[in-house]
């Protein structure tokens, strides 16, 4: 809980400048790292509503979706692209996460990032 509670005041100071917040969680599957990632969207939009009424702050994206055929890489890419800019266009200030990235192969990696 002592973690929990420095993370949300570090990630509350950070989210009310202008500042932009990127977080990099890596390890073998059970450490816990999509839930920190959603503890620390929770902590900083707090069920925070945007202006048509949403729950702002938070998108997953479970990126094992997104694996496909060589040849159809590039679409996969631009739908997971045009996913996160609808969720920045009504979200500006939000936690993007990209769970379980590690099983897509490089070439969309260098298509999205």
């Amino acid at each position: 809980q002592a973690v929990e509670k420095s993370l949300a005041v570090n990630v509350r100071q950070t989210s009310s400048s202008r500042r932009t917040l990127m977080m990099h969680f890596s390890g073998p599957t059970g450490v816990g790292k999509s839930l920190t990632a959603k503890l620390v969207a929770d902590s900083v939009f707090d069920g925070k509503l945007n202006k048509q009424g949403l729950l702002c702050g938070k998108a997953q994206f479970h990126m094992r979706a997104y694996q496909t055929p060589e040849a159809g890489i590039p679409e996969a890419a631009q739908t997971l692209l045009q996913e996160i800019a609808e969720q920045l266009f009504w979200c500006q200030r939000s936690v993007i996460i990209l769970d379980e990235i590690q099983t897509v192969p490089e070439k969309f990696l260098s298509i999205i990032l």
